[in-house]
């Protein structure tokens, strides 16, 4: 495995991060300035990589109509955006993501059966084209390489939460006789690659879902230890680690608050023993740095979403102890727009994402210390 160098790891300045965010703010796939207002105000104040989430591939494989997409229209707010990001203190990164299913994502929080999911999306993903896919592996290799010319430090590489490339790596999903079922990694090195290539200081990032909340939990973890250790081999910096599938159960996601703080840190510790060399960015309840055990590995970092939506400057407030000053957030899921059936993300403790804020949020009795 190769030897990951500590001194470009020291480029990241914080272990505190922006979690990939699907914001809603790109109508049509072109961000809007409110979307570029998000980013700006979430970047520097101590947060070592402001990551754009949820950016696709190609129109074709948004998870919705306000999904950020790549286009010759985005391209240059993007680069703007990037530079802005780098010049306020953090590494800009993005998230390239692709969703191939053709039907609209579930908006419901959960679903309970996991066989007659997994039998469906099985069968939904064995009658994709093949040629649909070598298109998608080719959409993601000019995108990442047209994000390093556009100012991205970190590309983030999304194959969690059940989109075409966990599906892909998945062999309860993936059971098709062509080559993308007899050696699904082969995709992923190609894109890789590519990246590698085109610029060899960028930090390559995997997204993976640790955790899928279909079978039993040993099992699960199991599974994923060794694709990880699969994709290991691949020259890959950062391994970035969420939970669950978005059109099964969003707890995984979005774990409630009695599911406690950070409640993944415990199975993402052996990953971070075994390759200390490799930089692992957690996800996952993580609202209170207070919170987190004082003795994890120091390639462990985090990416926080709620809580910077709810307060940009959370990680700095705390860095220096002002924790009365916090906006800490309400947890009353206002965030979650599409399942909301609003078109974009709102939080009751930030004006300028209460555009268009339902108006019995009654904001106020949200805000505590």
């Amino acid at each position: 495995m190769p030897n990951r160098s500590k001194k470009k790891r020291n480029q990241i300045l914080s272990r505190f991060h922006l979690a990939p965010i699907n914001t809603g703010l790109a109508p049509n796939g072109i961000p809007n300035e409110k979307f570029i207002e998000f980013y700006e105000k979430r970047s520097g104040k101590n947060i070592g990589i402001t990551y754009i989430g949820n950016v696709s591939i190609g129109k074709n494989w948004r998870t919705n109509s306000n999904t950020p997409c790549l286009s010759p229209e985005s391209s240059e707010i993007l680069k703007k955006l990037s530079s802005t990001i780098e010049s306020n203190g953090s590494l800009p990164g993005i998230q390239l993501a692709c969703r191939s299913s053709k039907e609209k994502p579930f908006r419901e929080w959960k679903q309970d059966d996991a066989n007659l999911f997994l039998k469906k999306v099985k069968k939904q993903f064995s009658k994709l084209h093949k040629e649909e896919i070598h298109q998608i592996k080719e959409a993601f290799i000019s995108s990442a390489q047209l994000s390093v010319k556009l100012g991205f430090k970190v590309i983030q590489i999304h194959a969690a939460h059940g989109y075409f490339l966990a599906q892909l790596l998945d062999d309860r999903i993936n059971g098709r006789d062509d080559c993308y079922g007899e050696e699904p990694l082969g995709l992923i090195k190609e894109i890789i690659s590519s990246i590698k290539n085109a610029k060899s200081e960028v930090f390559l990032d995997i997204r993976l879902s640790l955790l899928d909340g279909l079978e039993d939990r040993q099992v699960e973890l199991k599974r994923k230890y060794l694709l990880i250790e699969k994709i290991l081999q691949m020259n890959i910096d950062i391994i970035s680690i969420s939970n669950g599938i978005y059109d099964f159960n969003k707890d995984f996601i979005y774990p409630p608050m009695e599911w406690g703080h950070g409640p993944f840190i415990k199975d993402a510790i052996p990953l971070t023993q075994k390759y200390p060399d490799i930089i692992f960015n957690l996800a996952g309840n993580i609202w209170d740095l207070r919170k987190i055990p004082t003795d994890i590995p120091d390639n462990m970092s985090f990416s926080i979403g709620r809580s910077l939506i709810a307060d940009p400057a959370l990680i700095e407030k705390s860095i220096y102890g002002y924790f009365d000053e916090i906006l800490w957030c309400p947890r009353k899921g206002s965030c979650h727009y599409y399942i909301n059936r609003t078109s974009e993300i709102y939080c009751p403790l930030d004006p300028s994402l209460n555009i268009n804020a339902p108006s019995t949020c009654e904001c106020s009795k949200w805000i505590k210390g």
